[in-house]
């Protein structure tokens, strides 16, 4: 219907009790989706496990979809060019400035299904665990390093943005707006034009499966 978006219902409009015990209905007979709804307060969208909330708001650049892309496919690039010329020198003087660390802030299960081109995953099975894997990751790095961040719909990269911002003290930090579901959206809407014009420059670099879960 109208209100259905990638096979979800958002009509904004609540359902009754009435309505809701006849969702689902088959054959004339009630089929409501859960057996009972139960609705919960919590504190935090996503356990971070830190003493102190952070400052949301200062969490680095929040990078659009299609400028991301842009980033990624000049990091492989880049990195393209090392690989062919060989040179150790060239490598040490690119490296820092034009190839970004790219850092994976989801889950092991998530980045197992897939992730995008050049990203590291953190390799953590819980969120709160992000911390000490990142100061481990990024001890001898230098502040002003390059780092990209992105998620599945963008808080828990918001969260490690903050973090390497404010408590770690990095400077270049920046997150994929709206997260992979952001990107996948913003390229599928570009595809058709790729299509048009007879090339692929909107290819997605995320391979694999994009884990959901609610």
């Amino acid at each position: 219907g109208k209100h259905m978006e990638n096979g979800i219902n958002i009509d904004p409009i609540p359902l009754s009790m009435q309505d809701f015990a006849l969702a689902g209905n088959t054959n004339g007979n009630p089929s409501p989706p859960f057996k009972n709804l139960h609705i919960r307060v919590r504190h935090q969208v996503v356990a971070d496990g830190l003493d102190k909330p952070l400052d949301w708001q200062k969490a680095g650049y929040d990078m659009p979809p299609l400028e991301w892309h842009q980033k990624l496919k000049r990091a492989m690039e880049s990195k393209q060019t090392i690989n062919q010329n060989g040179n150790e020198q060239e490598q040490q003087l690119t490296t820092n400035k034009d190839i970004p660390i790219i850092l994976d802030c989801r889950n092991t299960y998530e980045t197992d299904a897939g992730r995008f081109i050049g990203a590291e995953p953190l390799e953590t099975t819980n969120f709160r665990d992000s911390w000490d894997v990142m100061k481990e990751r990024l001890k001898d790095t230098p502040k002003d390093a390059p780092i990209m961040t992105y998620c599945t719909g963008g808080i828990r990269c918001v969260k490690v943005g903050a973090y390497l911002t404010q408590k770690m003290g990095f400077t270049n930090v920046s997150r994929l707006a709206g997260g992979i579901i952001a990107y996948d959206r913003t390229l599928n809407q570009n595809v058709q034009d790729d299509k048009n014009n007879n090339n692929n420059s909107h290819e997605s670099l995320f391979k694999g499966t994009n884990y959901v879960f609610d």
